[in-house]
């Protein structure tokens, strides 16, 4: 997969009291896409090879890490939060106070665009990458030419009423019966990953993160085992932030939930999920899509909670389909 793509090495921009670690790729006076990553991973998650053929079709790809990850700023002060305290205290409908929300995290995506100089741009969020994508949209409309919202959701624990009926939007997958499309829980295989801070030394660490890729895959298309222990290398030595991704986590169980507001959303928007997802199941992307007005839906059937190679191509011609879509379209915000 050659590519003439040019890099632009690692940089940093700040956002108050926090930096933000971030590069890119391609011709800076192509179409901005912004990549946001999703929980407990960092920016090179998003694969160079897919930065780099999405920068040959047409973008300037810029990718950054989150803070409370990889090279940007780690919290450590604020210690480890209790997370079964506070998704008990977020079903009981009582605050939950945390550091940051995913308010804050669009913010530190806004402050990159700002440091490139960059009114507006494409913006494709996975995981929770997606709900930072999706706040970022409906917080600043004027900003976010195009919303991609992958593997995504629109509220960390969904209303089980809003998802009644469902039925008449999702036609044959339903009527197979398919246990994949029965449920909004995570699977249970998921939670020790969730729950538990991460090994602080690289082999515990390697052995760590390819359990969890292998989990969260389930039953999508194979990984590359050798694949995801070099990345777990290449992770470790970027930066391990020991319970960075349990305050990220807190940060999304603090924020509100976007069912409402994303009815309202006027940007073009395409949503992406994986049939085979045990820890965002496929009904949430659904629902994510009945829930933005317009917006275009697209199951891949052999995958999990990860973007193995062998789902490029689905993936990548539902992206450059939808992005035609919105060339064809002027760039208006209305209030």
């Amino acid at each position: 997969m050659k590519t003439l793509a040019p890099y632009h090495p690692e940089k940093f921009i700040t956002n108050g009291d926090i930096e933000i670690a971030y590069d890119a790729f391609g011709d800076p006076r192509a179409k901005p896409l912004l990549l946001i990553m999703g929980l407990a991973d960092q920016m090179i998650t998003w694969h160079e090879k897919l930065c780099r053929v999405l920068a040959d079709r047409g973008f300037f790809v810029i990718r950054f890490d989150n803070r409370d990850i990889g090279r940007s700023t780690w919290l450590e002060d604020e210690g480890a939060p209790n997370i079964p305290l506070l998704v008990l205290k977020k079903l009981l409908g009582m605050p939950v106070k945390t550091p940051y929300t995913l308010k804050d995290m669009a913010l530190d995506a806004l402050a990159v665009l700002d440091a490139l100089g960059l009114e507006s741009a494409h913006v494709m969020g996975a995981s929770m990458g997606g709900m930072i994508a999706q706040t970022l949209a409906l917080d600043h409309p004027e900003r976010v030419r195009s919303l991609v919202s992958l593997i995504s959701a629109p509220d960390i624990l969904p209303n089980k009423n809003a998802l009644k009926g469902m039925g008449k939007d999702i036609g044959d997958w339903i009527a197979g019966r398919d246990s994949d499309f029965q449920t909004i829980s995570p699977s249970p295989s998921v939670f020790p990953f969730l729950l538990n801070p991460m090994p602080t030394d690289r082999e515990g660490f390697v052995a760590f993160y390819t359990r969890l890729n292998l989990t969260v895959n389930g039953k999508g298309a194979p990984l590359n085992q050798e694949e995801s222990r070099a990345h777990a290398h290449e992770l470790f030595d970027r930066g391990l932030c020991p319970n960075g991704a349990l305050r990220q986590l807190a940060g999304i169980l603090a924020s509100p939930s976007r069912n409402q507001r994303l009815k309202g959303l006027k940007t073009p928007a395409l949503v992406i999920h994986g049939a085979k997802d045990p820890l965002i199941p496929v009904r949430l992307g659904m629902e994510t899509a009945r829930l933005i007005p317009g917006a275009r839906l697209k199951i891949i059937k052999n995958m999990g909670h990860w973007l193995p190679l062998p789902v490029w191509g689905e993936l990548l011609a539902s992206l450059e389909s939808f992005w035609d879509s919105c060339a064809s379209r002027p760039f208006i915000v209305t209030g």
